[in-house]
C-alpha cells in the first residue's frame, strides 16, 4: 500500500518536474485533507437547511423543491418533532400516480453522521447506500445540519 504522505510527497515530485499542474497538485492535496476535515466543518447548518414536512402534498413539494433548485430534501415529522427520511424529487417525478400522495411516502431511511466524522469516512457510505446526503447530529443526538456530495466535492475541486 501507499501512504498519504508518500501520495503528497509524488504530487508534490510531479508538480516541481511539471507532469501536474497546480490544479491537479491541489486537488490530489485536498483528496488527502479530507481526512483531517470533519463534517461539522463542511456541513450546511440546520438553519440553512431546506427540509419538507412529510404531509406536505405532491405538487406543494414539486414547486419548493423547483424554488430551491434542490432534488433531495429530509423529510420532517412535525407531530413527532424529528427527521424521519429523505425525499428524492426523482423517486416522485418517476411515479405517475403521485397526485394523491404526500411527502411520507417517498421517504427512504435517513443516514446520520456525528458532526466529529472525517469526511474521508462519509463517501463510502453515501457510495454504499447510494444515497448522496446525509444528516449530520451531535453528541446528543440532534440534528445539527447536512452534508451532500456535493459539499464533499466541493472541498476536493472548489465550488461546483
Amino acid at each position: 500500500f501507499v501512504t498519504r504522505e508518500e501520495i503528497a510527497h509524488l504530487a508534490m515530485e510531479g508538480q516541481s518536474s511539471g507532469i501536474l499542474t497546480n490544479d491537479e497538485h491541489k486537488m490530489i492535496h485536498e483528496v488527502i485533507q479530507l481526512k483531517t476535515r470533519l463534517c461539522r466543518e463542511i456541513m450546511i447548518p440546520k438553519d440553512k437547511m431546506h427540509w419538507v414536512d412529510g404531509t406536505m402534498p405532491i405538487p406543494s413539494l414539486l414547486e419548493f423543491a423547483r424554488t430551491k433548485n434542490v432534488d433531495r430534501f429530509p423529510v420532517y415529522d412535525s407531530v413527532k418533532n424529528n427527521f424521519t427520511g429523505i425525499l428524492s424529487i426523482f423517486d416522485v417525478l418517476s411515479d405517475v400516480d403521485n397526485a394523491s400522495k404526500s411527502a411520507k411516502d417517498y421517504i427512504r431511511p435517513l443516514q446520520l453522521v456525528m458532526d466529529h466524522t472525517p469526511v474521508d469516512h462519509v463517501l463510502p457510505r453515501m457510495r454504499v447506500t447510494r444515497q448522496p446526503l446525509v444528516l449530520v447530529t451531535n453528541e446528543r443526538y440532534a440534528v445539527i445540519g447536512l452534508v451532500t456530495l456535493n459539499d464533499v466535492l466541493d472541498e476536493v475541486v472548489g465550488n461546483l
